[in-house]
């Protein structure tokens, strides 16, 4: 096993983004279909403002852990967050919105 911090200190750290809060999701770039074959969804985070896609696995993640109650279809439905990965260490207030 490598020695702890190898890898930080061949490549560095990046710094989580600020998580000012108060974002609000923009409507047009949620319904702009998604190109990646592999996303399913998207999450936007009112603490970072970031939308990311997500994947099957993530949307059952996500569903398990934050006890959601999936639509049939998620193609005109987000995941909104209250803190992402990007700014969090973890997910935080997961809910399902419609778009």
């Amino acid at each position: 096993m490598p020695p702890e911090g190898t890898a930080a200190n061949l490549f560095g750290t990046t710094r989580k983004l600020a998580a000012a809060g108060g974002h609000e999701p923009d409507q047009a770039k949620l319904s702009v279909p998604l190109a990646d074959p592999e996303a399913v969804a998207r999450l936007f985070c009112r603490g970072c403002g970031q939308i990311t896609k997500v994947s099957q696995q993530g949307v059952n993640g996500l569903a398990q852990d934050f006890h959601l109650v999936l639509p049939e279809s998620l193609a005109d439905r987000y995941f909104l967050a209250g803190r992402c990965l990007f700014c969090a260490e973890s997910f935080q207030s997961v809910s399902v919105q419609t778009i």
